[in-house]
């Protein structure tokens, strides 16, 4: 097992100059792609996006796009890349439990992205993972060091994911690390996770639903402050894994309070609890923090306001046609 508190820190560093590097961004059309891609751009590099957009996008795609799905990309598209993200996946834990092809098809894709990595000889490879490997059986706070406790289709495509790069010998060779991503929110993701999804419902005159009795926590990460760790993750590339998250969780009844005390009028809807869902995520942030410094936190009321605040922007009609999208994908 790797002794993840015992790496010796190797690499560009976090003042990696960006400006000229070529970035390939799988997945770049969606919630963290484009505002890593618009992070990128703005720091100089030269930024491709690949995606299928097989969910249409709630903001402009930024950077060059190349409509391709993952599962079928080639190493000539990666020629003289300096670092590729793989973040595409689809991520609905609900979807994957009616939809048994999920979870071949996330391997798929970050096999075939990996491996055309591995023939394009691009040096540094970042893999989007999920906090959902860890389960129900881990202890909190959640560490990378954790065995794998997945309870959904979903996580164990992330799971396998994992043991396909860091255990499968032909996979040794690719400077790859694989960040485990605690629940990221903020302006540009779909309705399809607890706060967009809350957020649009407001704007939208719709009741939010609550899955069971609300007490179940989660970890949630600001967009911009997940970027700042993503971008500087890159640069060091002697972690194979690592947590990003805020170290804190908060229940879903927390939210709803946080959010009401800035629009009163939140209206909710009791659901039945979701199947096998896990009753906290919180992230061991001490291998993180020790490789990703300076970096602003966003306090989960301010990021709340900002999420809320662009979905008002939007209109209540664009937060009803999201919220319709979603419902017809389940």
């Amino acid at each position: 097992m790797v002794n993840y508190r015992a790496i010796i820190i190797i690499g560009w560093g976090n003042g990696m100059d960006w400006n000229g590097r070529k970035v390939a961004i799988v997945g770049g059309a969606g919630f963290i792609g484009h505002a890593l891609a618009v992070r990128l751009l703005r720091s100089g590099a030269s930024v491709t996006v690949i995606d299928d957009l097989s969910a249409p996008p709630l903001s402009p795609v930024a950077g060059e796009l190349v409509h391709e799905h993952a599962e079928e990309m080639t190493a000539e598209q990666l020629e003289n890349t300096d670092v590729v993200f793989h973040l595409a996946a689809n991520k609905s834990v609900p979807r994957s439990f009616r939809d048994r092809s999920i979870k071949q098809h996330n391997i798929d894709m970050a096999s075939r992205v990996i491996q055309a990595c591995q023939d394009s000889s691009v040096p540094r490879v970042v893999v989007a993972s999920s906090c959902e490997i860890y389960g129900q059986g881990s202890s909190l706070p959640n560490s990378e060091k954790d065995e794998h406790h997945p309870r959904s289709p979903y996580a164990e495509s992330k799971s396998e994911v994992e043991h396909l790069i860091l255990d499968d010998e032909k996979m040794r060779g690719t400077n790859a690390t694989i960040v485990r991503l605690f629940n990221v929110y903020g302006p540009g993701e779909r309705p399809d996770a607890i706060v967009p999804k809350l957020c649009a419902s407001i704007v939208a005159g719709e009741a939010f639903p609550v899955e069971g009795d609300g007490h179940q926590k989660r970890d949630f990460s600001y967009i911009s402050t997940a970027i700042d760790h993503l971008v500087n993750i890159a640069a060091v590339p002697s972690v194979p894994v690592v947590n990003v998250g805020s170290g804190s969780s908060t229940s879903v009844n927390e939210i709803v309070e946080l959010v009401a005390q800035k629009r009163p009028h939140v209206h909710i809807e009791r659901q039945n609890p979701r199947q096998q869902d896990i009753a906290e995520f919180r992230a061991d942030t001490a291998l993180l923090n020790s490789i990703s410094r300076e970096v602003n936190d966003t306090s989960l009321s301010l990021g709340l306001d900002r999420t809320l605040a662009w979905w008002e922007r939007k209109g209540p009609d664009a937060a009803r046609q999201a919220l319709t999208h979603e419902r017809n994908e389940d």
